[in-house]
């Protein structure tokens, strides 16, 4: 794995990772709201004999900076922010793969950049718009909230935490980029500021704007617990095949994290799609 710092001209920068070999197909990856690029190592190590994989820290998270006003949280934005970083990488084909809000971020992207596929893990389908029970001022509060509170007075008490959670060590550890030391505590890198930025821009994502002249295949793998919500993806889902050219596969037995509680199958569905679309 290698970490890298891309800059911009007006001063903003990207964290980067990336595995495997750079003369293979790429495949770049956009991580979830308080997660960052390290999330996906277990994922890219499983791909990286296969593929290059590229991770981004989306701004505001891990390394990367962030622009201070609302709009550019927006997926518009976002997507010319990853355009502008594949350019200075001179990286021109490639699959995008996104994870939760990461799917807004990555279907954007496509309208504006020369794509092979989208691969949507489980994100990219599902407003927060169109839950029942819903509203935008306190899906705000809550992210706020939890950037807030998500606080510890040491490493040690993060690692014990998680475990109690129930983490692995092998989760803890991807998940330790998005936590930094400030002020004698440990806390998200993601600021409340930044979260509830990122909630409103995203809330009625993925929009009709962002869906429409997508013309490359999409494959959303879909998680499948709680069972209770499964009516819910399924009307989501529904209206995503309206505009997309869409595949649906389920990851058994897996809810939202479907890459870090089932990493070998999703591994392998990213392959066997990819394999197809050659």
């Amino acid at each position: 794995m290698k970490k890298e710092i891309i800059k911009f001209d007006n001063g903003l920068q990207i964290g980067m990772r990336s595995w495997g070999n750079m003369n293979h197909t790429t495949l770049l990856f956009f991580h979830g709201l308080g997660s960052s690029a390290a999330s996906f190592t277990e994922l890219a190590n499983l791909l990286s004999s296969e593929y290059r994989i590229i991770a981004l820290d989306l701004p505001g998270h891990g390394l990367s900076t962030a622009e201070q006003f609302e709009e550019s949280f927006s997926v518009a934005s976002m997507a010319r922010w990853v355009k502008e970083a594949m350019e200075q990488l001179d990286i021109k084909d490639l699959h995008v793969i996104g994870h939760s809000i990461g799917g807004n971020i990555a279907l954007a992207f496509a309208k504006i950049f020369s794509v092979q596929s989208v691969i949507l893990l489980d994100g990219g389908y599902i407003r927060s718009s169109n839950i029942p029970g819903s509203s935008i001022t306190e899906e705000i509060r809550f992210a706020k909230e939890h950037c807030d509170n998500h606080a510890f007075s040491s490493w040690t008490q993060f690692e014990e935490k998680m475990a109690e959670d129930g983490l692995t060590e092998r989760l803890i550890e991807m998940a330790e980029p998005s936590m930094q030391a400030e002020r004698d505590a440990i806390k998200l890198i993601l600021t409340s500021e930044h979260a509830g930025y990122y909630v409103k821009q995203h809330f009625n994502e993925p929009s009709m704007d962002t869906l429409s002249d997508i013309d490359v295949p999409v494959l959303l793998l879909r998680s499948t617990l709680p069972k209770a919500f499964n009516s819910h993806r399924e009307s989501e889902t529904a209206r995503l095949q309206q505009y997309l050219a869409l595949s649906v596969e389920e990851v058994k037995d897996t809810s939202h994290d479907i890459y870090w509680e089932n990493p070998e199958v999703v591994s392998q569905k990213i392959s066997q799609w990819i394999s197809r679309k050659k």
